[in-house]
């Protein structure tokens, strides 16, 4: 039944140090093998997601910047969606100067930023993804996949959040990947949306996917695929949005590729046993 996997990256298919285990990349390159095809589904920039295909050496779709960007195997442009200039500069000016807010920005040249944020360079430090740091006034507005702020008061960024969904319903899509990071796309844009532009794509249905996630950002494309899988160090508001959803193991654990072996290639004599 199933033909597509779709695995968020942080929390999910990469170990906590955002690194991929020898043991998962053994199991998806099995995967690939045999048939089924994989989509590396995530909040991440595109240049990111593709270096991190390139390392495991599999034809995968990408799912990049919760949707915003979306590629093929060969890395053609599938589906593309800004954020309308003017509402990027209503969302800079309305937080900008909020107590504790640091405002980042996606386009295709790279990541932009008006503060470091230490917590979340942490993400990145094994990558070459460009870093621009701008003053606040000159922060670009054009051409922006995604934008994001992230504040280490949860409960404040949440109260933003929640303020920005009143002020621009319907012209927008707001997520969290971190409970200490907003994130927001175009109206239409996420992974789920994304993941049935690339079903099409194969004439194939978003319910012949099985999907991994542990963030809200996740929510829609697990809700999409004919089954989804909730992490064990999933958010708790996922857990909570998603009640009836199976949860497996931890990231730690390498739990997504445990289950894609144990569903998929149960008598495949593979060497995954000893790279645990």
């Amino acid at each position: 039944m199933f033909q597509l996997i779709a695995a968020d990256l942080d929390g999910t298919l990469l170990t906590p140090d955002h690194r991929l285990g020898s043991y998962t990349a053994s199991t998806l390159q099995r995967l690939n093998q045999k048939g089924y095809q994989l989509i590396l589904a995530s909040g991440r920039h595109a240049s990111e997601v593709s270096n991190l295909r390139n390392g495991l050496e599999i034809p995968a779709f990408m799912i990049t910047a919760n949707g915003a960007r979306t590629y093929t195997p060969t890395n053609n442009l599938l589906f593309q969606k800004d954020l309308p200039e003017d509402i990027v500069q209503a969302m800079i000016s309305t937080l900008i100067d909020k107590p504790g807010i640091t405002v980042h920005l996606y386009k295709d040249s790279g990541w932009y930023f008006n503060q470091y944020d230490e917590r979340l360079l942490s993400y990145h430090q094994n990558t070459a993804l460009p870093r621009f740091f701008c003053n606040s006034k000159a922060l670009p507005t054009t051409f922006v996949a995604k934008l994001f702020f992230t504040c280490q008061d949860i409960h404040r960024l949440a109260a933003y959040g929640e303020a920005l969904r009143s002020r621009f319903s319907g012209k927008v899509d707001i997520t969290c990947s971190l409970p200490w990071s907003m994130e927001i796309t175009a109206a239409g844009v996420s992974k789920g949306n994304a993941m049935q532009h690339i079903a099409r794509h194969l004439n194939l249905s978003p319910k012949q996917c099985i999907a991994f996630g542990d963030g809200l950002n996740d929510a829609d494309m697990l809700t999409t695929a004919g089954k989804g899988l909730i992490m064990a160090n999933a958010d708790e508001r996922l857990k909570q949005r998603l009640p009836e959803m199976e949860i497996i193991g931890s990231d730690a654990k390498q739990a997504v590729a445990t289950y894609l072996e144990n569903t998929f290639l149960p008598n495949d004599p593979g060497i995954s046993a000893v790279m645990r």
